[in-house]
């Protein structure tokens, strides 16, 4: 079973990380997939948590450590005294190049060892931080790899990141691994998240939330977001699938139906909007609800937002007209249960984004929101004269049963007489 693990005294051994105002992000395909073309919405992600900065993807595909330390000589020029924290995933290439490690020539070897060095003493030398995350599993040689690990990317993290990581970044290394370890995250998730080869996922709306959260837990001098290991994730049956899910409420004489599920690729707020990018999802459709018919008669519209979203994408605006008049709401002063979800593993940890917006006049719609019952609760402020973002995110966690529930209310220390929910979309971790 995948679970989080946290650490009791995490604070006495990170060095505290503050002022941050970039997040320069090196390494291959990964890291480009995550961040490119994504950094204003990655960076309204950050601020939407308390952080200000600025976003920048220092990432091409097919780099190995090498070329990637060559990429960083040329352009650090830009960042030198900045305070930045350079998050770097990398070697990836380099095990696909030269793996088995047991095979490989010790030349071959301390040449990589090097240059990981020289670029981790580069990003300090030029006045920056430096941030490790270790190699990410794949599944080699169709999926003997989780039988047999030490002919994928396990031994490079043992020879090469881990003792560097220890030796020349200690206080971002932690219960002897480093901070941001993304080895088991991919491991776990190798046959059901993402795509047959463990590592290159039709989308990045899983990877990219981990991303982003443990980046935000860091810098806050918090416990990493970590998994214990599958013994063997073969065997373990799909928990959900590909995308993300989407639990968009609707008026029950708007389709017939009182609420439907659909993918998401990404949530992300701008100045005077808040979006859900949707994609259809198989098996999550109500037959009786043609999405196509309901999208086009609302209109609301197909295709990418500027390039950022794959194709086929669906963006949708919770402050569009049409979807003002999607939402269910409440009178309560007490919490009041507004759905369940379930299929999650026991205790899994789920992020659950809530959107919701009621242009209408007439009295305040302040509402709260909570998946324990009110032990915990955001407040979204949802009236007609806000002009701020309407989505706001929870931290959730499965019980037993692998379910769990949302609830809202009124809230009690404003004059709200209604609070709404438009949608709200559930991210396994």
């Amino acid at each position: 079973m995948a679970t989080q693990q946290t650490t009791t005294d995490f604070g006495s051994r990170l060095c505290p990380i503050s002022d941050i105002s970039h997040i320069i992000c090196l390494g291959a395909s990964i890291t480009d997939g995550i961040v490119n073309r994504m950094e204003d919405c990655i960076a309204q992600e950050f601020k939407r948590q308390g952080l200000s900065v600025k976003v920048i993807d220092e990432a091409e595909g097919g780099r190995g450590v090498e070329a990637t330390l060559a990429a960083w000589e040329k352009h650090k020029s830009k960042y030198a005294g900045v305070r930045a924290l350079v998050v770097i995933h990398t070697l990836g290439n380099d095990v696909s190049d030269f793996r088995p490690w047991s095979k490989m020539r010790e030349k071959t070897k301390e040449a990589l060892y090097t240059a990981m060095k020289t670029l981790i003493h580069s990003i300090w030398s030029n006045g920056n931080i430096p941030l490790l995350v270790n190699t990410s599993f794949r599944a080699y040689d169709n999926g003997d790899a989780i039988m047999n690990e030490d002919i994928g990317s396990k031994p490079f993290n043992e020879h090469i990141i881990y003792p560097l990581a220890k030796e020349m970044s200690p206080c971002n290394w932690l219960d002897d691994k480093p901070y941001m370890d993304w080895y088991d995250f991919y491991r776990n998730r190798n046959f059901h998240i993402l795509n047959s080869d463990g590592t290159h996922s039709p989308n990045y709306t899983v990877i990219r939330r981990w991303y982003i959260n443990n980046i935000v837990r860091r810098i806050r001098n918090e416990s990493p977001l970590r998994e214990a290991r599958i013994d063997n994730p073969t065997q373990l049956a799909p928990v959900l699938p590909v995308k993300a899910l989407v639990h968009f409420c609707v008026q029950p004489h708007s389709t017939g139906d009182s609420e439907f599920i659909l993918g998401a690729h990404q949530v992300y707020s701008t100045g005077d909007r808040d979006s859900i990018n949707l994609s259809p999802l198989e098996g999550y459709e109500p037959s009786s609800i043609n999405m196509q018919t309901f999208f086009e008669s609302n209109q609301i519209r197909y295709g990418s937002n500027k390039g950022a979203l794959e194709s086929g994408d669906i963006t949708v605006s919770v402050t569009h007209d049409a979807c003002k008049r999607q939402y269910t709401y409440t009178q309560s002063k007490e919490y009041v249960k507004h759905s369940s979800f379930s299929g999650f593993k026991p205790q899994q940890q789920i992020l659950v984004t809530i959107s919701a917006y009621r242009n209408s006049p007439g009295a305040d719609k302040i509402g709260r929101y909570s998946v324990d019952h009110g032990k915990s609760h955001v407040r979204i402020d949802a009236s007609v004269d806000n002009p701020t973002p309407h989505m706001k995110t929870l931290t959730a966690y499965a019980n037993s049963e692998g379910k769990f529930d949302v609830y809202f209310m009124c809230d009690e220390e404003s004059s709200s007489r209604y609070a709404f929910i438009n949608a709200i979309m559930v991210e396994p971790l």
